[in-house]
């Protein structure tokens, strides 16, 4: 989960903490999902999207099967965020 924008950090923490919640705050269960949370106050949105594609990338053990982009906002940016997610890296 990357938290970017107003209030970054608590949407970061709110993350952690319902995945802590969600195991019953066993911090030694293996489990097949794990949620990697950060926030991102001084980045640009194109640059939280290339951290968040590179990162991946660094890691062929990762797998991402699924994408949320959840935007709460008083007016919607939907193309230039759909832009930024599919845009190749080094964009």
């Amino acid at each position: 989960m990357m938290a970017w924008g107003c209030d970054g950090s608590a949407w970061d923490d709110a993350g952690d903490w319902a995945d802590l919640a969600e195991n019953r705050y066993d911090l030694d269960t293996q489990k097949d999902f794990q949620l990697i949370t950060t926030w991102h106050d001084d980045e640009e949105l194109n640059e939280v999207f290339a951290y968040s594609m590179c990162w991946v990338a660094e890691d062929p053990a990762l797998e991402i099967k699924h994408t949320l982009v959840l935007h709460v906002a008083s007016k919607s940016d939907e193309e230039r965020i759909m832009g930024l997610l599919l845009a190749p890296l080094g964009d």
